[in-house]
C-alpha cells in the first residue's frame, strides 16, 4: 500500500489548467486529440433520421449485447453488437483501419449472422476482415413487420 505522506499529487493553482473542466468545445477537442482513443456508436438506418447508410471498417470482434424494449409489446430483447475500426484514407493515398477509433454497431439479426460468420472465417484463415455495409431501406416480412435491408460486403486481408 502506498504511503499517503510521500504520494505526489498535483495541486491546482492559477498557473495550471484544470483538465477536469474544460472551458469550451475547442479546448476539449484539442485535449482529446492528444492521443486519446474514442468509442462511438453507429446506428444504421435512413440518413434523413441522422443514421448511417454506408459504412466500411475492419471487424474487430463481437461487442457486449444491449437490451432493447419492443415499443409495441414491452418485451425486453437482447441485441448483438460488433466492434469495428473505421477505414480511413491515409495521406499517401492508401487505406487503413483507424486503430484509435472503435465504432460499436448494434446489429440486426441478419447483420449479426453475417458478422459472426465473417469473424469465424477470418479466424480460421488467420486474416483480418474488412466489412462494408449498405443500408437499402426497409422491407416487409411475410408477417407484415418491417425490417432493415442491409447489404454486407467482405474482404479478407
Amino acid at each position: 500500500m502506498a504511503d499517503k505522506k510521500t504520494a505526489e499529487t498535483a495541486i491546482a493553482t492559477k498557473e495550471t489548467l484544470t483538465l477536469g473542466k474544460l472551458d469550451n468545445d475547442a479546448a476539449f477537442a484539442e485535449f482529446i486529440g492528444s492521443g486519446f482513443a474514442s468509442i462511438e456508436t453507429v446506428v444504421f438506418g435512413d440518413e434523413v433520421e441522422g443514421k448511417c447508410a454506408r459504412y466500411v471498417g475492419q471487424l474487430v470482434g463481437a461487442g457486449a449485447p444491449i437490451e432493447r424494449t419492443d415499443p409495441n409489446s414491452g418485451e425486453v430483447r437482447t441485441q448483438k453488437t460488433f466492434a469495428f475500426n473505421p477505414m480511413v484514407k491515409n495521406a499517401d493515398g492508401t487505406f487503413g483501419a483507424a486503430g484509435n477509433v472503435t465504432h460499436v454497431i448494434p446489429a440486426s439479426y441478419m447483420m449479426a449472422a453475417a458478422c459472426d460468420r465473417i469473424l469465424l472465417e477470418a479466424a480460421k484463415n488467420n486474416k483480418k476482415a474488412i466489412v462494408g455495409m449498405l443500408y437499402r431501406g426497409q422491407v416487409k416480412t411475410r408477417s407484415g413487420f418491417r425490417v432493415n435491408d442491409i447489404a454486407i460486403f467482405e474482404k479478407y486481408v
